[in-house]
């Protein structure tokens, strides 16, 4: 069911419309020269081999997962991502 504005169905079909953009992305990762920093949740939706696939797809990649955590890292775990990003940006 998708829902209104707001509803998480929206988000869900704001997705569905951007999957493609998403594929495209991936081509480019291989180009991508600047460090990169991949935060993964414990319990986050994603596989671990879709996560491998992005990781092997960099060159210059960091990888973080963050324990007892679901797909919405930043509001359950605000320090944690605080602490990664100042700790990317002072590498």
């Amino acid at each position: 069911m998708v829902q209104g504005r707001g509803g998480t169905g929206g988000l869900a079909a704001l997705i569905f419309r951007s999957l493609k953009g998403f594929d495209r992305a991936r081509e480019r990762y291989p180009r991508v020269s600047a460090p990169v920093t991949l935060v993964y949740s414990e319990n986050d939706w994603s596989r671990a081999a879709e996560r491998d696939r992005v990781a092997n797809a960099l060159a210059d990649v960091q990888r973080i997962t963050l324990p007892r955590t679901g797909h919405f890292s930043t509001p359950e775990r605000p320090d944690d991502i605080a602490r990664i990003l100042l700790e990317a940006a002072s590498a």
